[in-house]
């Protein structure tokens, strides 16, 4: 259900760049892979920058690594 409610923020903030990583964060907690990875293709042309802030989600260092990876194929 969040996804949903950040997704309708979304509707009305479109580039709000924290919005976008923190769905794409939620979408790979829930397995929403390839929604994932299409939301993080997006934060990343609005702000490639802030993607640093999809780590603070994830305390797992092998999510981060494979989150890394997906980040720099997306690139």
């Amino acid at each position: 259900q969040a996804i949903e409610v950040i997704k309708e923020g979304l509707d009305f903030m479109p580039d709000q760049v924290d919005l976008l990583y923190r769905c794409c964060a939620y979408q790979f907690a829930s397995n929403q892979f390839d929604e994932a990875c299409q939301t993080l293709e997006l934060a990343l042309l609005v702000n490639y920058e802030e993607h640093t802030q999809l780590y603070t989600f994830f305390t797992d260092l092998n999510i981060q690594k494979t989150i890394a990876k997906i980040i720099n194929k997306l690139r």
